[in-house]
């Protein structure tokens, strides 16, 4: 300003050119793998592996790691956009975009089913895999009613139902890298298929965190995690209860299949649980997180005198077991009656809970474990899961 009080004319020109130039720049996006001004924080995940979330200004950016077995370095990216709202931001190279909360959904796993259940959307679900695999009761009666379709599995998909549907996610998982070549055309098809690797996870907790995972694309975070919580509570109350016991009885598992007996390792959820229980997983040296085939003399010398034998494939009885080898019942558990299996929870089809609600209740797998290593302290009829075979 000049001594008569007036703004000279060039400085007014600078003015308005430098203003000019943050307009500009406000309204203008660099590039870049994530915008710095809409990403906020990393969602706590304790237990879990497998994915990560990061909060942004309108959503969610999820990303699963390796889901499936013997994978690598492999990562897919999911952006997680809130319905009717504008973001500026640029998009991230080799991600998925969809827009939560989403309203329709196709399950490729009776696992899903559990996790969506849980959060109290069921009825999003309009397909699913293997429908007599479903326990959940709800479910049950929307197929049968038609409201839910069959949706296949792998190179058998129902893809005109699906397409049919317009979902807007698929919830897959993957057996190895050849399963991704089943969702391609899906995918061209405008229809976003995400991975979930939960059944990999090493600790039964991380299985069940893989709910904050489901929850941020019904934008329903804060319940999920709630519910963690509440669950994470519950499985160290009777992990601290199991390993009171000073007896640590042996335990085996599963039953043969085509002349093998397929062994988890003990870096698997089910090793874990049966250390949590205060059990002696008979494979605890098998350091991997696979399962493998073992011929039936190997797992006999091995497993001939454990203590119990649980999750014994579909068995209802010991006739069963026996059908399958007669040598089986020279196993020390066939003879003293140890023998539990998850059947106690089957829809009139065949569906079992276990596999369906067993991955965000493992407080409840746990606390029968507990209750069967170590019976003096409670009956078997309390059991939730599990039932004693005869």
């Amino acid at each position: 300003m000049n001594k008569n009080g007036f703004i000279p004319e060039g400085y007014v020109r600078y003015v308005l050119i430098f203003l000019l130039f943050l307009l500009v720049n406000a309204c203008t996006h660099t590039p870049s793998s994530y915008q710095s001004s809409t990403l906020t924080d990393t969602v706590s995940i304790r237990y879990a592996k497998g994915f990560r979330i990061i909060r942004t200004e309108y959503g969610f950016i999820a990303e699963v790691f390796n889901p499936w077995q013997q994978a690598q370095n492999i990562t897919f990216k999911y952006k997680l956009t809130r319905k009717n709202t504008f973001d500026s931001s640029s998009h991230i190279r080799n991600t998925i975009n969809i827009d939560i909360p989403v309203s329709k959904i196709v399950c490729l796993s009776s696992t899903h089913v559990g996790f969506v259940d849980v959060l109290g959307k069921t009825s999003t679900i309009k397909g699913i895999s293997g429908i007599n695999n479903v326990y959940n009761p709800a479910i049950i009666r929307s197929c049968e009613q038609g409201n839910i379709f069959e949706a296949g599995y792998e190179n058998n998909l129902n893809y005109e139902k699906i397409i049919k549907t317009k979902p807007d996610v698929v919830f897959a998982y993957g057996i190895g890298s050849e399963s991704s070549g089943y969702f391609v055309k899906l995918e061209e098809l405008g229809i976003p298929v995400v991975l979930v690797g939960e059944y990999l996870e090493q600790h039964p907790l991380a299985r069940t965190e893989w709910l904050k995972f489901f929850g941020v694309f019904f934008d329903q975070l804060e319940l999920a995690e709630k519910i963690f919580r509440q669950t994470d509570s519950l499985y160290h109350f009777w992990q601290k209860k199991g390993q009171t016991y000073t007896f640590r009885p042996v335990v085996m598992t599963a039953l043969p299949w085509n002349g093998n007996w397929y062994i988890s390792g003990a870096k698997t959820y089910m090793a874990q649980l049966i250390k949590d229980a205060g059990g002696k997983y008979a494979w605890d040296d098998l350091q991997n997180n696979i399962s493998i085939p073992i011929d039936i003399e190997t797992v006999f010398q091995r497993c001939r005198n454990a203590d119990y034998w649980i999750n014994i494939g579909q068995a209802t009885n010991k006739t069963e077991i026996l059908n399958t080898d007669r040598r089986l019942s020279l196993f020390r558990p066939f003879q003293t009656g140890n023998l539990y299996n998850n059947i106690a929870r089957v829809s009139h089809k065949g569906g079992n809970d276990y596999w369906e609600s067993g991955a965000i209740k493992p407080h409840l797998i746990l606390s029968d474990m507990v209750k069967i290593f170590h019976p003096g302290d409670s009956q078997s009829d309390s059991l939730y899961f599990f039932v004693k075979l005869k």
